[in-house]
């Protein structure tokens, strides 16, 4: 294998790393969204946690750019504008990433089964 052939390996070796950490930060950070607008529609625990897990699945079915976010913003019944969501969201994303960033050693677990 030439020097060449190597690094390209290394640099798809790495793309394919950060995509896999993007994933879980996204899957990370739309479940803490959901926890965050289950405190304000004043869900219970289990309810909570369901209603997180249901947004990590959804954005995987359905794959499309922004739904979580307008779910989030429908379910709060325009109690918090999308621009207010996307803030949050962004926030949220914002903290994972960093926290991945400052533990990259850390087990990254299904991400329904995130905190």
């Amino acid at each position: 294998m030439t020097t060449f052939d190597e690094r390209e390996t290394a640099f798809e070796n790495r793309f394919a790393h950060q995509q896999t950490l993007l994933f879980f930060a996204l899957a990370r950070s739309n479940k803490l969204l959901g926890l965050w607008a289950a405190s304000i529609l004043g869900k219970s625990r289990d309810a909570a946690d369901a209603y997180a897990a249901s947004l990590v699945h959804e954005e995987l079915r359905t794959a499309t750019p922004g739904r979580v976010l307008e779910r989030v913003a429908e379910d709060l019944h325009n109690s918090r504008s999308m621009e207010a969501v996307a803030k949050k969201h962004a926030q949220l994303l914002a903290d994972v990433i960093e926290d991945l960033y400052h533990n990259p050693n850390q087990r990254i677990p299904n991400p329904t089964a995130l905190p």
